[in-house]
């Protein structure tokens, strides 16, 4: 009867510090298994039936919460020997500290004595080590609990599995494309991958020390490859990534470019002058130029469509070809000068168009509207010249005489465009003359830049009215001085003496 009280009781010190057995004894990355084994006198438990409550509490700096924030019933058959662990997940440790505690609440056994005793551990954050080691690796903690006064023993293991593995591969139908930049850098989103086995709710993403295509050009370009692989994210250090690089699809496209042909005159019968054009950015380095544009075939006087022709810059560039005018005229290089203004224009145009120059004078509405925008100068001269033509095809230039004396001096020349629009360009006289270019004929204004260093000469008739007023005033002055003297003498009763200072003066003139 007293060996079989101390098994009993040797059998329900166990089962209150154990949960019910699992299948399994592997455990998965992240979790904890918790161990107790107990051992006395080795005698075998006999068959009993007994209810545990098991409660969980969150612990505060080693004080553990007023209610349990989990609980359950736990019914124990003892006729067999159980291997029995009770296993949770890393990261409700790691969360803080939390006390498990075990009651037995009723037995089989009319003759166990129910004294609620509770038995229970405390399981630390410490216990959820974190380890970038191997995957699936352990690290174990024991500790042994002092003999009971009935000769139980209690050992106590923890088994903690503390790093996850993550694993990453392209997600479905992923590309990774760009448009042809030269280079063969690559850039990897967050929707072009699929990271594996992250729980949910923690911090973690991918990055990549380098990711390239193997090809910079267009045609070579097929795949990226992204090495140098790691994870970044609050939760980082708990997993393990089990590669180090990555291969997706590749693509690179053509980059946009547009190329727009330069309008072209030539006179009937001249050399065929080189087609040209702009582009909308300047080519990358690494590509060149290959054919040339073309235009409609023709001689006669009109005008004829530039076309891309064999351009090309290479299969990095998709090319929009915006056509050009070639045109065909009856122009000739041409002089004509004004013979009363000695205005000259030079230039491909039609020998048969009439130069023509009218002055400006100060009430002209154009006048006024040039001269509006002069910030300082003098004015030399303003015209209207016309060549009988609204417009042109091509610059020609325009040259205006100016005094010899104007010689290597600033001088603008102020252009008033059919627009409303007026525009200023700086020059210097050379040979007598300015000149601009200029691809409208119109009215324009000679400006003498001042530099400070002349003063305006003052009329003579201002310099004869200033000395008239300087002496009407000084007369006036001394008009009101001698009223004030007399008024003074009358004032002060000296008529006496003011009629001896008349009297002298009377005697002062008749001499």
């Amino acid at each position: 009867m007293k060996i079989f009280k101390r098994v009993l009781a040797l059998v329900i010190i166990t089962l209150m510090l154990l949960v019910p057995a699992v299948t399994s004894n592997a455990l998965s990355a992240g979790e904890i298994a918790l161990t107790i084994s107990a051992s006395v006198d080795g005698k075998t438990p006999q068959k009993v039936v007994m209810n545990f409550s098991l409660e969980k509490f969150a612990m505060d700096g080693g004080v553990k919460d007023d209610e349990p924030f989990a609980k359950e019933t736990l019914t124990i058959d003892t006729s067999k020997n159980v291997s029995i662990e009770y296993k949770f997940k890393a990261d409700e440790v790691a969360a803080g500290d939390i006390r498990y505690e075990f009651k037995m609440v009723s037995c089989s056994d009319e003759k166990v004595i129910i004294d609620n005793k509770i038995f229970a551990v405390t399981l630390g954050a410490e216990m959820a080590k974190t380890d970038d080691s191997a995957e699936n690796a352990e690290e174990i903690y024991e500790y042994d609990d002092p003999a009971y006064a009935n000769g139980i023993a209690l050992k106590t293991t923890f088994k903690a599995v503390t790093s996850l593995t993550a694993t990453v591969k392209p997600a479905k139908d992923a590309v990774i494309e760009k448009v042809y930049d030269g280079t063969d850098k690559a850039t990897i989103l967050a929707k072009d991958y699929v990271l594996s086995g992250v729980r949910e709710g923690h911090d973690v993403r991918l990055t990549a020390t380098n990711a390239v295509y193997n090809s910079a050009n267009v045609k070579e370009a097929a795949t990226v490859k992204a090495t140098g692989l790691a994870l970044a994210g609050k939760d980082a250090a708990k997993y393990n990534l089990e590669t180090e690089s990555i291969e997706f699809v590749g693509k690179i496209t053509p980059r946009p470019i547009t190329v727009t042909a330069d309008n072209i005159v030539m006179p009937q019968g001249s050399a065929e002058p080189e087609l040209t054009y702009k582009t909308s950015e300047e080519i990358i380095e690494g590509n060149t130029v290959i054919g040339a544009l073309t235009r409609i075939s023709g001689s006669e006087i009109g005008d004829y469509a530039i076309l891309r022709g064999t351009l090309s810059f290479g299969d990095n560039y998709l090319i929009t070809f915006q056509e050009g005018k070639f045109t065909i005229s009856n122009f000739a290089l041409c002089d004509k000068v004004d013979t009363d203004s000695f205005i000259k224009i030079s230039g491909y145009f039609d020998p048969q168009l009439t130069l023509t120059v009218k002055k400006l004078l100060v009430t002209d509405a154009t006048y006024k509207t040039m001269q509006e925008n002069i910030r300082n100068g003098k004015v030399l001269g303003a015209y209207s010249v016309s060549l009988g033509t609204d417009s042109l095809d091509g610059d020609i230039t325009v040259s205006f005489p100016v005094d010899v004396a104007f010689e290597g001096k600033q001088i603008y020349i102020y252009q008033l465009f059919s627009s409303g629009a007026v525009t200023s360009y700086k020059t210097a006289a050379v040979s007598g003359y300015v000149s601009l270019k200029t691809n409208e004929i119109s009215d324009f204004m000679i400006v003498l830049e001042s530099d400070g260093s002349e003063k305006p000469k003052t009329p003579v008739w201002k310099v004869i009215l200033t000395i008239v007023l300087v002496i009407l005033g000084v007369l006036v002055g001394l008009a009101v001085l001698l009223g004030l003297w007399f008024f003074g003498m009358i004032f002060f009763n000296k008529t006496e003496e003011l009629k001896t200072i008349i009297k002298k003066i009377k005697r002062l003139f008749k001499k």
